[in-house]
This record gives C-alpha cells, sequence and structure tokens, in this order.
C-alpha cells in the first residue's frame, strides 16, 4: 500500500479532505483538532483560503486572537484568487463576524451594520460555496440577526430569526439560549402563550435555568396567575437567591393576592440587593399603607422621593 501511495497517491487525502474534516473539528468546538486539520489543508494547499478562514476562526475560538489575525489576513489577501468570486462573496471580516455566537457585541451597538453582515453571509452562500460551519445552515448566524433585531426592537423579525437558529441546530446551549432570546421578544410583543411556551421548552432542557422560571413568572403576574408566578419567582429565588427581580414579581404577586406581609418581605429584600430604585419603596409603601402602617408608608413614599429626585 505505501508503495501505491507513493506512486499514484492512492488513499492520500487531499487539502479538500483535511479542510472538511477541519470544519467537522471545529462543529464539535474541536480547536486543537481542527487547526491541525486546516494546517495540513494549507500545506497541501499554501492557496487554500477557505482553510486560512477556517483556521483563523478556530484560533480565535480557542482564545489565540494573534495568530486569529494572522491568518484573516492572510485569507483576505487571497481572495483575488479564482478561489473564490470575489463579486459574489461576503468579505472575511463579516464571514468571521457571523461564525459564532456573541458576536453582536463586537458591533458596538450599531446593529444596523450588523444585521447588514449577517444578511450578506446568508445571501452570499447562494453563489458561493462555503464551508459548513460558515454558511447560514449554521444556526449561529440566525442567532445573532435575532439578536441584532431584538436589540433594534424589530421583533417579528427577531422571532423568524431564532426559530431558524432553533429549527437548524441541535437540542443544546446555544438552543436554549435562542429559545429565551425568542421568549423575550415573544414578552415585549405581549404573546403571553408563545412567552410561557419558549420557557417551558427551556426548562425541559435546563430545569435549573433561573431566567426560564423568572420570564415565565412575569408573564403569569402578568396575566393575573400569581400563584403561579410566586412559584416560578420562588424557584428563581432557589437557584439565585441573589435575583433582584424576582423578588419584585413575586411581591407584587403577593400584594395583589392581599398578602401585605409577605409583600413586604420581598419588597425588604429587594431594597437590600439594591437600595436606589425608588419604584420598590412606592410598592412596599402601598403594603404598609394596606395593613394601616401609615409611618412606614410615609417614610418609604418620602425615600421614593428623594430617589427619583436625584435622579430627574
Amino acid at each position: 500500500m505505501g508503495l501505491l501511495k507513493q506512486l499514484f497517491g492512492w488513499g492520500q487525502m487531499s487539502s479538500d479532505d483535511f479542510l472538511k474534516r477541519g470544519v467537522a473539528h471545529l462543529k464539535k468546538r474541536e480547536y486543537d483538532r481542527a487547526i491541525a486539520d486546516f494546517s495540513e489543508a494549507i500545506q497541501l494547499d499554501p492557496k487554500n483560503c477557505k482553510a486560512f478562514l477556517g483556521r483563523a476562526l478556530a484560533y480565535r475560538s480557542a482564545g489565540d486572537d494573534s495568530q486569529a489575525e494572522k491568518d484573516e489576513l492572510r485569507s483576505k489577501e487571497l481572495t483575488g484568487n479564482d478561489q473564490i468570486d470575489k463579486a459574489n462573496s461576503p468579505t472575511i471580516l463579516n464571514l468571521m463576524k457571523a461564525s459564532s455566537f456573541g458576536t453582536v457585541a463586537s458591533y458596538e451597538g450599531d446593529y444596523d451594520r450588523a444585521i447588514a453582515d449577517f444578511t450578506e453571509v446568508i445571501q452570499a452562500s447562494q453563489s458561493w460555496s462555503l464551508p459548513q460551519g460558515h454558511s447560514p445552515t449554521n444556526p449561529a448566524v440566525f442567532f445573532n440577526r435575532g439578536q441584532a433585531y431584538l436589540q433594534k426592537g424589530e421583533y417579528d423579525n427577531a422571532i423568524a430569526d431564532f426559530t431558524e437558529s432553533i429549527r437548524l441546530g441541535p437540542r443544546d446551549g446555544d438552543a436554549i439560549q435562542a429559545f429565551l432570546n425568542r421568549a423575550e421578544a415573544h414578552l415585549l410583543k405581549a404573546n403571553v402563550k408563545e412567552t410561557i411556551a419558549d420557557c417551558c421548552e427551556v426548562i425541559r432542557l435546563d430545569p435549573n435555568n433561573q431566567l426560564a422560571y423568572l420570564i415565565r413568572g412575569t408573564v403569569f403576574d402578568h396575566n393575573g396567575e400569581y400563584d403561579k408566578a410566586i412559584d416560578d419567582c420562588t424557584r428563581a429565588i432557589l437557584l439565585n437567591p441573589g435575583c433582584f427581580a424576582a423578588y419584585i414579581i413575586r411581591g407584587h404577586s403577593y400584594l395583589d393576592l392581599k398578602d401585605y406581609k409577605a409583600a413586604i418581605g420581598d419588597y425588604a429584600e429587594a431594597i437590600r440587593l439594591d437600595p436606589s430604585c425608588a419604584d420598590t419603596y412606592r410598592s412596599r409603601a402601598e403594603a404598609y399603607r394596606a395593613l394601616g402602617n401609615e409611618v412606614n408608608a410615609a417614610d418609604d413614599f418620602r425615600t421614593a422621593q428623594e430617589l427619583s429626585a436625584g435622579r430627574s
């Protein structure tokens, strides 16, 4: 067999073979193996710009920004050759930004530019054969664009992108975050059933997800289902005793159920966690007044006014 390989190259892996295997390792977050395969691809074909692109992403994902920048630069230098149709492809920089979760923050609040870049990546794949990890079949591209839409307040577009991300990806940690973000978008659109459904799915996948209980508890509270809201907020507090919002929401549910002592207890804990929130003092004042404790109510109303005046 060794002679056959030597004479005819039978059984040898090509640059593209290493590229494909590197992408497979990248998808599994096996960054060292991905770097090794992309390096083999580059050794066999020093002009394989996709291999440089893939290795750059692997380096960046592994925390080696210096090596990633070198590969990104080399990849951009190679985009002038025949391997990529430059007129029909997105820039390498935009591809890198669209390749993993959390990259919306790199746009420093320029969500229009983020959306344009992610859209360019999605559209470009129709005319350019990308490694699988960089194509729109990667749920991260839709997730990131959904984040940008969510920050802009374009909730319908955000919901559509999170839905596509969920459809394309496995039920893992990234999917959980997509469900949570979609639940937030539904919550902001007052889509009660959809918000609850997404939170229930998150809890099914991760029974200890504090944020899912908090969001679902918020919906129950707004919907007048106070006992359910109290249960969810209590679970959120058990998971994170420092959850300020859970005390506020549970306090409101207790207040509407006329359990004023319990409400006062939750508002007191919320004040301990954040003494600067005027609304918490107002809510506790209402509970004190309902119990006939006008002295404490007056003190809390006064504190609320002082805090509000200090922020104006």
